[in-house]
Parts: structure tokens; sequence; C-alpha cells
């Protein structure tokens, strides 16, 4: 069923050339040409020339879909082929970690004198279905019942004895590269080398390498060798999540507290406000405790008051978080938590439809605490949603944009922006900037007591500095250009680097209406997709 849903989907857009014209709501069509324009739909800013030399760093892609990107041949700057990471030909050794893989599928993007090794939960693995001549090697670890080896991360060797790390927000299988909006992050080219001192980044990666049961020691061995200092020089900061560990050996929650200082420096920081914002693919229970004071979420409840200083250490159990006063106490510090999460509607009417909904689970329908959870987020105010895509008379907008208009995104971002406005911000006033495979549940990032996580996971976190600017863009406005990438530095004079973190949704975002539902998978909706198909047909064909 699947598959002939996603082949309705192509057809439905196969007649469409990139030439056409879009039509709107009203009947009338705009003229849509290859080249979009560069300017935002706000202000236009002009480009300036820096004095001084300003370092742009783009390590983010958007992953290259056949849903959307089928007939797109502009400028691949911004946009990322799999096959792009695992069939470069000078590859000698791959390591693959993932929560699934689709073997065939990744075998064939995979030279056949490459090495592969599989880093994965027993019981995710599709096997290839016939042999295909590779050396493949496979590293099972056993979790338990409700816990994942969620971890998304490929190792490049390279036969010259360089490397390269991507995480990817994807899993290693077919349908979930293709069909919710993906976003691959890509450090540089490692060299071979070792250093007389180890870089941080390095450090917590071998860390979280030996957090597992039998750690891959080949593989620590030869990380031990790279020169980490082109990724070092970025300031990207290396975050995961593993269980075990101690007060000695953090990893989830506590681990990246340690790297976040959001406290006010100056009387005119404590009058701006602080904009938290999570955008996940998931949404667990509440943090569990007996308590009439309301259910306590783990981002709002937790996490947002410990990075914005409000709760100066680690509640010591579930009842110490604060409970239905967190609202007033994040009114009273001008602290703004937003949660991005697809909405009924924003599912049925994107070009997949329901077929998108399958990787988004945050099960409010169920009742109970989890309902409970849910109207506390949603009657606060809590919960955002994508922006829609606007045609505009005479717009240059490329097909792709329409097409992943309304599309859910299976990536996982943790934002801190700094305002003077309570209800907006500006996407280079972020403070910090983290992507991860990490949802918005306990078992992901630890909760209390122990505060250890249940899944592997891992991220790349990044921080603005007096010389360090991060800059939060969305895909649809630089992926589908032919011209080279332009760097608006207006607000860049005084710092040497830029981190362009890239999003496939604009920020802000819209608030949910109150007509709008988050959407619920073990719900049963009633109404049909934009492909007529219901979602009760896609759960009785799975």
């Amino acid at each position: 069923m699947a598959k002939s849903v996603r082949e309705a989907v192509r057809a439905k857009w196969a007649s469409v050339e990139y030439g056409e014209l879009a039509k709107t709501t009203g009947g009338k069509s705009d003229e849509v040409k290859v080249v979009v324009d560069l300017t935002s739909e706000g202000d236009e800013e002009e480009i300036i020339e820096s004095e001084s030399e300003v370092k742009e760093i783009w390590p983010f892609k958007l992953l290259r879909s056949e849903l959307y990107e089928e007939k797109w041949t502009g400028d691949q700057e911004h946009v990322l082929d799999m096959q792009d990471l695992l069939g470069d030909e000078s590859l000698e050794t791959v390591y693959l970690f993932s929560y699934q893989f689709e073997m065939d599928w990744v075998l064939g993007m995979i030279g056949k004198d490459v090495e592969v090794v599989v880093i994965a939960q027993e019981g995710t693995i599709i096997p290839a279905s016939r042999h295909t001549g590779h050396r493949v090697r496979y590293n099972t670890v056993q979790m338990p019942k409700f816990c994942s080896h969620h971890s998304k991360m490929i190792i490049g060797l390279f036969r010259n004895k360089s490397c390269s790390i991507a995480i990817p927000s994807n899993n290693l299988t077919e349908m979930e590269s293709s069909m919710p909006q993906q976003i691959v992050w890509i450090s540089p080219r490692l060299p071979f080398g070792p250093r007389s001192t180890r870089s941080a980044f390095q450090s917590e990666l071998i860390r979280y390498l030996e957090r597992y049961p039998s750690p891959n020691r080949e593989l620590i061995a030869k990380l031990r060798n790279i020169d980490f200092k082109p990724l070092e020089s970025t300031g990207a900061v290396f975050v995961f999540c593993a269980p075990g560990g101690d007060a000695n050996d953090k990893s989830g929650l506590a681990l990246l507290i340690d790297y976040i200082d959001d406290t006010h420096n100056s009387e005119n920081e404590a009058k701006q406000h602080r904009h938290y914002f999570c955008q996940s693919s998931s949404i667990g229970g509440p943090l569990r405790c007996q308590s009439s004071d309301g259910p306590r979420n783990i981002f709002t409840n937790l996490m947002v008051p410990m990075f914005a200083g409000i709760l100066s250490a680690l509640p010591r159990n579930a009842r110490a978080c604060p409970g239905v006063n967190v609202v007033q106490l994040l009114q009273d510090n001008r602290v703004h938590p937003h949660i991005m999460y697809p909405t009924v509607q924003e599912l049925a009417e994107c070009s997949p439809g329901w077929l998108a909904g399958g990787w988004f689970h945050f099960h409010h329908g169920k009742g109970g605490v989890a309902a409970q959870q849910y109207e506390f987020l949603r009657d606060n105010g809590y919960f955002i949603k994508q922006k829609e895509y606007k045609s505009r008379p005479g717009a240059n907008v490329p097909i792709p944009v329409m097409k992943r208009d309304k599309v859910p995104c299976h990536t996982k971002f943790y934002m801190m922006f700094k305002s003077a406005n309570p209800d907006n911000w500006k996407n280079d006033d972020c403070s910090w900037a983290l992507f991860t495979t990490s949802n918005l549940s306990g078992h992901a990032w630890g909760s209390p007591p122990s505060y250890r996580p249940k899944n592997y996971e891992c991220g790349v976190l990044y921080r603005s500095s007096s010389t360090t600017k991060i800059d939060v863009t969305c895909s649809k406005d630089v992926a589908y250009s032919y011209f080279p990438t332009q760097s608006l530095v207006t607000n860049a004079r005084n710092y040497s680097m830029i981190i362009k973190v890239m999003t496939p949704y604009w920020l802000p975002a819209v608030k949910y209406s109150t007509s709008d539902e988050a959407f619920c998978i073990s719900s049963n909706y009633a109404k049909l997709d934009v492909n007529g198909t219901s979602l009760k047909s896609l759960a009785l064909n799975a």
C-alpha cells in the first residue's frame, strides 16, 4: 500500500514542469521559474561585503528526495543525496549507526570493495535479499523493552587515512529517507595525524563509543589517529546520550546542561526575552510522578527551567520539578518555550498525505496523563507549526518548495534565541543550536532521579560567542538557487565566523490556532488526505 501511495504522489507531480505555472487557490496562476528570489518574504536586505574576512560554515545539507527533487537540476551546494555519503569511490571502511537498516537499499549505494560495519539494535535490520559481494560485519546491541539504539551516524575512513563524520536525521531505510523532510550534518574532511592533545569533539565521540557493551576498539584506535582540528575550529561539540554512566561520566540532559549557560551577564540582557525552541518527531509521556499539580513535560517543566537558570540544579525527583506554576515562573523570567510538532491538518494536506505520518509519535489520544500533558501544552500556547508557503503573483518559486509545503520534518533541533520581543526573534540572534537524534522524551535525555538515558543518541551543538555568530536559515531559501550562496553580513562585522544552521522550515514559526490539533498516529481520523487516502486504510495495509 505504501508503495502505491508513493507512486500516486509522484504521478500527481509528474506532469508539472519547472517552467509551468503554479496554480493558486483562486484558479489563477502565477509564473514559476527555476530560479528562486534570494530575498526573503520580509524586507529586502542589502548584500554588503565585510570589511574584514568573515568565515561562513555550512555544516548542514538538505537530504534529497525523489518525491520532492525528482526533476530538480539546480545547484547542489545545499542538497545532498545518500549516495553522496555512501558512494564515495575513495571510501575504504564505513561504520553505520542507525535504528533501522534496509540492507538492500544501503548496500546498493556502497562500492563492493568497501568494508561495511553495521552498529545496530537487535531486530532492527532487514537483511539483504541476495548475496551482494560486500564485506559486512554486524555489531548488534541488545536493548531492554522500549529502549532504542536511536543514534544515526556515518563514520567514513578513506584510503588516504582521512575521515569524515555525518549525522543524518533519517534512519537507513529508503522510505524514511524520502518521505518526511530530513537534514544531514557533515564534518569537514579530517586528515590523518594524531595530535599531542586530543580535541574535545574527539574525546566525547570516543567516550560515546566506549559506552557500548562491546566497544569497537578498532574504530576507536583509528579515530585516535585522526586530526580533529578542522572540526574543532568550528566550535562544534559532540553531545551524546547513552545508558549507564555516573556523575563523572555524564550523558544526555546532565551533559548538555554543562555546555549551556543562559544566565544573564548584564542588566540589559535581563530585559531580553529568551525563546527556547524544540522541534521533535516524537513527544514522550510526562515525567513520572504522583501529583495533583498537573503533568510535568520534560521540555517545559525541566529542560527549559534548567537552561534558563530558573532551577539551580537538577531536581532530585520528578515531583521536585515545577508543576503548573511553571507557567508563571517562565513568564516572570521572560522565558518562552516553543514546541514544533505537526498538526492533523498539515499531515492531511501535505503532498504525501497520511503516509508521511508514520514517523511521528505523540500518543495524546489515548487519554490519561498523556492527554493531560497535551492539554497543558496546548492551552498555554506552547505548540507551533510550520509556516506555509504562500503563492504570490510574480514569485519565483521552484516546484520542490511547493511539494515540501507542510511535509513534517523528522529532524530534531533544540535552540535558544534572545529577543526584545516576547512574540518573535531574529534568526541571527541564536545563542546556541543543537542538532540531535534525541526526541523529546525521558528515554532519550534521561529523567529524574537518575538522569541516565535509556537510548543511544548523538548530536552536534554550536554556541555563539564574541567571535562566532549562529545564523539559522531555511533550506527553502538557499537549496534551490542556481547562484552560489551570497552572504548577508550586515550584522556580522564583529565576528570572525558565522555558523549557518539550516532547518527544513522557516523560523520563527506559527502558533497553533484554536482549531489545530497535534497529530496522533494512534487516533483514527475520518478525513481523507490530499491523495484521497484514509489513515485507517494505511494502517490496515501497513
